[in-house]
């Protein structure tokens, strides 16, 4: 009987979303590099109809929580879907031969993993991939009673509860710590590694006349599309009027920032495009001269490893996760202050002057390699 790895998501890709890709490539390349059964557990709502599927031969178990609509008492039925998790897993393997469970995000993966742990004995893995770690956000100002009483205070007990509290940088860990109860057994950064196989340089005959920059991310105020914009606004003012943004994302932010664009007569020089297919996306980072993100509140966005790992430069913004992997001279290059379009508008123009620099990917950052580290970590290996 093989040991089993239990993955509990609340995001995986499925044949409509893409979303979760970076899970799904975690889990391909932990099944490769040990012998474990793996089994996917995605986590959704009683309110959504939504059924167990297939996603390129992986087979993604639906558990549906009890719980009321938009985090209103988030948690407060943990016991009783506690209860209906435990069981639900008994009817889809044997309980006892699960060995280590991996699951993503605070609420509602650690708290039904702090139930189980109850049950059954496993290593019990916790892995934070953004900066709101106590999902704060999720609460509006009139929950927040409930959030400071009831849920942050149970997050903190929950996460002190398991074997292993994974970040995706060590700007996570440090939002975990902001939170003076959290005194976890054990922690580990890791980051977000690139499947080489996947991205990775091409010989691309770029449009010469034109300076494209690359911008993808979700239309949030914090992931700085505004900013990019307003820098660009400078550099054609400036008379650099080669220049072409290329948008890829959808949000809430969007409808502004394309009125935002209009205002400004930029029409001719932005576009926006809100999907591009994950297969297709090594492309369109080869296509580009540089990838631009000023994104503010970032614990380590996979766009900046992915462009990385094509050679293309890329800008990001001081004191997120991402500068936690360049070094000092990478940094002066590629990093931007927050919310300052002057600046960046100087870090793009660098890049402008010198269309021939490339950024050398470091390959400790490629996802055998994380992974590889990861899994020596909790003593796992080929068995």
């Amino acid at each position: 009987m093989k040991n089993k790895y239990i993955c509990i998501t609340p995001f995986f890709p499925s044949k409509h979303s893409c979303e979760g890709i970076f899970i799904y490539d975690q889990i391909l390349e932990i099944k490769k590099q040990t012998n474990l059964d793996i089994l996917i557990i995605k986590l959704s709502s009683i309110y959504k109809n939504e059924d167990s599927y297939k996603y390129k031969g992986i087979t993604v178990h639906i558990f549906k929580l009890l719980d009321l609509p938009r985090f209103y008492f988030a948690g407060l039925f943990s016991e009783i879907n506690g209860k209906r998790f435990y069981f639900f897993l008994k009817k889809i393997t044997n309980i006892n031969s699960i060995t280590h469970i991996h699951g993503h995000v605070n609420y509602p993966s650690a708290f039904l993993i702090s139930y189980l742990k109850k049950k059954i004995s496993f290593f019990s893995i916790i892995q934070h991939h953004g900066l709101d770690v106590y999902q704060k956000r999720h609460f509006n100002f009139f929950q927040r009673i409930f959030y400071n009483v009831y849920f942050h205070p149970n997050s903190v007990k929950i996460l002190n509860e398991l074997d292993l509290v994974v970040g995706v940088s060590n700007k996570v860990l440090e939002s975990l710590k902001k939170s003076k109860n959290y005194l976890p057994k054990r922690e580990l950064v890791v980051y977000n590694g690139v499947d080489k196989s996947k991205f990775y340089k091409l010989t691309t005959n770029q449009n010469k006349n034109k300076f494209v920059i690359g911008c993808i991310g979700n239309f949030w105020i914090t992931k700085g599309q505004k900013v990019l914009i307003n820098a660009v606004d400078i550099l054609l003012k400036n008379h650099f009027d080669n220049i072409e943004i290329k948008f890829v994302g959808k949000g809430k932010n969007l409808n502004y920032i394309k009125n935002y664009v209009k205002d400004l007569k930029l029409d001719n020089y932005i576009n926006f495009k809100e999907y591009i297919e994950n297969h297709n996306l090594n492309q369109f980072y080869n296509s580009i001269d540089i990838f631009v993100l000023p994104s503010y509140y970032e614990a380590l966005g996979c766009v900046y490893m992915e462009a990385w790992s094509t050679e293309t430069p890329f800008i990001g913004i001081e004191n997120q996760g991402i500068s936690e992997l360049l070094n000092e001279k990478q940094k002066v290059k590629m990093l931007s202050k927050e919310k300052d379009a002057a600046d960046l508008s100087e870090k793009i123009l660098f890049f402008y002057n010198n269309r021939s620099y490339t950024n050398e990917f470091n390959s400790k950052f490629y996802l055998n390699n994380t992974i590889k580290n990861f899994l020596k970590n909790i003593n796992l290996r080929n068995e």
